[in-house]
């Protein structure tokens, strides 16, 4: 008789330590559907992280520093594309000017690039803004998929249609801009990249989300995209920049060959802190890279 009461004790204890190891069970359990509900939705709503532009809409054309000559509507596998070829004011008809390409960030449309396109103009330089597609007046779904075709058909259709000497192309890309246009250095012929608050690759963003990288729908990586690019690239990026955080430049200008780095103080959206010197530094950048005469 005596016996059995720590035996009834010790069953006792064992039962409670099942159902605690039940209960942790259970909440590892819930946990882990959790997590999975999330990485799914991740998965499918990611694209409206990376390409939030989308959701600006289609807009009746309403800017005033663009004429109706100088839209171009481009036919692309993912339908009709709106693009804009700005000529300098004082282009020579007799010789080719510069031309950058230039991609915007991707909460923007070519609409709100006037900044951009006066200064490049003022430096003597045509300007060619490609809309990506899903964005604005253009057709199509956005993905990296869709941004590259487009921008190799819009390069294509400018090469094609306009008088350009092919040596004197320069690809300039504002944050997402940056992997339009490292993707497009890949498969198209360009004097020189510039690449301003961009990332080295998108992959590295899935930390911040707490999800495998594996997971990236349009995995951007411009550090592969320009490996084997010999031309001069110019890197540009503000030492607050919270959104794509500095390291990203130090790592584009590290391993990307022949590149130079700049680095301002400022964050994503107010950068460059003194418009004045950057046009400086990129009318030098330009003039070396695409061997222009100064005018």
């Amino acid at each position: 008789m005596q016996l059995k009461k720590p035996l009834q004790q010790n069953f006792q204890i064992t039962k409670r330590k099942g159902k605690k190891k039940q209960v942790i069970l259970n909440i590892l359990v819930t946990i882990i559907i959790i997590y999975c509900a999330y990485l799914v939705l991740l998965y499918f709503g990611q694209r409206a992280l990376i390409f939030p532009g989308r959701s600006i809409g289609s807009k009746q054309f309403e800017t005033e520093w663009i004429s109706d000559d100088q839209i171009n509507w481009i036919d692309t596998p993912e339908g009709k594309i709106e693009t804009w070829f700005i000529p300098a004011p004082d282009s020579n008809s007799n010789q080719a000017n510069p031309v950058v390409i230039f991609a915007h960030g991707n909460f923007e449309l070519i609409d709100y690039c006037e900044i951009e396109t006066h200064g490049l103009n003022h430096l003597g330089y045509d300007v060619f803004l490609i809309e990506y597609p899903g964005f604005g007046r253009s057709n199509g779904t956005t993905s990296r998929e869709s941004i590259n075709a487009t921008y190799v058909a819009a390069y294509d259709w400018l090469i094609s249609n306009k008088d350009i000497d092919p040596d004197q192309i320069i690809g300039f890309g504002r944050s997402l801009g940056g992997g339009a246009i490292s993707d497009l250095a890949k498969k198209r012929s360009l004097a020189a990249v510039i690449l301003q608050s961009t990332f080295a690759n998108v992959q590295s963003f899935a930390k911040r989300y707490l999800a495998p990288a594996f997971l990236t729908r349009d995995p951007f990586d411009n550090v592969a995209a320009l490996k084997n690019f010999t031309n001069p690239v110019l890197v540009i990026h503000g030492r607050q920049d919270a959104l794509i955080p500095f390291w990203h430049g130090e790592t584009l200008a590290k391993n990307i060959p022949q590149s130079e780095f700049i680095a301002f103080d400022c964050e994503h959206n107010d950068c460059p802190p003194d418009w004045d010197d950057y046009w400086q530094m990129i009318d030098q950048f330009i003039k070396s890279a695409a061997r222009v005469t100064a005018n």
